[in-house]
């Protein structure tokens, strides 16, 4: 996980299989702007933000 400057925290999470770690990517990213998900298979990772919150129009 990334904190506000986009720099990665020391921490993280595994999980067993990517299924489980995108259901978690979703989780993390209600509570940080940015997450990253690593396949250690692979060594691949993608990093994913938080969709940007569309202002509502007003009514006239």
């Amino acid at each position: 996980m990334l904190d506000d400057e986009g720099k990665r925290l020391p921490w993280g999470y595994s999980c067993g299989s990517m299924e489980r770690a995108l259901k978690r990517k979703d989780q993390m990213l209600e509570k940080y702007h940015e997450v990253v998900v690593r396949d250690n298979a692979t060594r691949k990772e993608k990093r994913y933000q938080k969709p940007e919150k569309k202002p509502r129009c007003k009514d006239e």
